[in-house]
């Protein structure tokens, strides 16, 4: 219950409950506490899905490399602008 919506996947990894809505929290966390107490085996698996997602979408390495490529992309497209302008400034001069 809780986190970003972006990082859980509704009822795999995680419950995400409505913010400012406590029935909606109440609802999750009864039906986690459920799965704890009567169902162990899918509140285990649901705890396995959760770590395996974010050791596969969130490391690290993942969060600093998409950093990196956005950087670069910003980079690349400011260049391409820059090389527009100065051909069209040229351009004014013929």
């Amino acid at each position: 219950v809780g986190g970003p919506k972006e990082i859980i996947i509704e009822g795999t990894t995680g419950y995400v409950a409505r913010a400012n809505n406590p029935g909606d929290w109440e609802i999750k966390l009864r039906h986690i506490t459920f799965m704890i107490e009567k169902k162990p085996e899918i509140y285990r698996r649901l705890r396995s899905e959760a770590r395996k997602n974010a050791l596969i979408n969130y490391n690290w390495d993942i969060v600093i490399d998409d950093i990196f490529d956005e950087k670069k992309e910003a980079l690349r497209y400011a260049e391409s602008g820059m090389k527009e302008k100065t051909v069209l400034s040229e351009r004014s001069f013929d």
